[in-house]
């Protein structure tokens, strides 16, 4: 989806391109640091993997996104619902409200809280 989103535009053509090669780089990543070798000798460009994609570009890709979210009375922010009473949110809701580190924190470990930096890295 991140790639018909971006060759849509043709501003936004690279990161189509980008995320066409998000594995090989994740994956040569991960195989250096398996290979024991030292973070500074690895001599990735990180440019691709650490960008920070526009915003017009985020929201859209996000609001083709179908995940749901769930905000419970105490906060936490989930990729399940824990209680009826869980406010249902879009990937886009929570973006918008919380940024793209507890979104990225929450899909990656299941649950962030807000109001917690302990459970999130905050940009």
């Amino acid at each position: 989806m991140m790639s018909s989103v971006a060759y849509g535009n043709p501003d936004w053509a690279q990161f189509g391109e980008w995320h066409n090669e998000f594995e090989r780089m994740r994956d040569e990543q991960v195989r250096r640091r398996r290979d024991g070798m030292k973070p500074e000798l690895m001599k990735l460009d990180r440019t691709k993997l650490d960008y920070i994609l526009p915003e017009d570009y985020v929201f859209t890709v996000l609001f083709m996104v179908n995940d749901k979210y769930f905000r419970s009375a105490d906060g936490w922010i989930r990729c399940v619902r824990y209680s009826p009473d869980d406010e249902i949110m879009s990937a886009t809701e929570v973006y918008a409200k919380y940024g793209a580190a507890l979104l990225e924190s929450t899909i990656e470990y299941g649950s962030t809280h807000p109001e917690r930096p302990d459970t999130y890295t905050q940009a």
